[in-house]
């Protein structure tokens, strides 16, 4: 079953969404119906996303805009998210390799530079040494195609 680009924007800016609470940014209502659209694999509004995350939704706005696609395509939500995401550090989306699994939930991946680092699998991915995911804030997020 393919994911919608929703759901996609929504596993991507997750792992933003406690700090973004603690900050006063999001509100524990709404942090709480993130929390459950995870959990149950539900399906975003826009108008939930655009409140939780202004900011990464104005930017795909300004990528979708700037190549004439749709925003929301998956094709669009996939491509800004892995290559126009602009940020650094443990924010920015990386395509790690997987090292070693620990436990299902935690995961050892290597960068491009070949470096080592713990990253969590709060999706349940599946996940085998030599698999490729795209990451953001050390989670496992999407797993690359082939």
């Amino acid at each position: 079953m393919e994911i919608s680009g929703k759901r996609l924007f929504l596993l991507y800016s997750f792992p933003c969404a406690e700090g973004r609470h603690m900050r006063g940014h999001i509100d524990r209502e709404h942090l709480d119906r993130l929390c459950m659209l995870v959990k149950n694999g539900g399906e975003p509004t826009t108008q939930l996303l655009r409140y939780c995350f202004p900011h990464a939704v104005r930017r795909l706005r300004e990528y979708a805009d700037k190549i004439g696609a749709d925003r929301w395509s998956l094709a669009t939500v996939a491509d800004f998210w892995r290559h126009h995401h602009g940020h650094k550090g443990d924010c920015r989306v990386i395509l790690g390799k997987t090292l070693k699994v620990i436990s299902p939930i935690i995961v050892i991946m290597t960068d491009d530079k070949g470096d080592a680092f713990k990253v969590i699998n709060i999706y349940g991915h599946a996940v085998a040494p030599g698999d490729r995911f795209y990451l953001h804030f050390r989670v496992l997020i999407e797993k690359e195609e082939n």
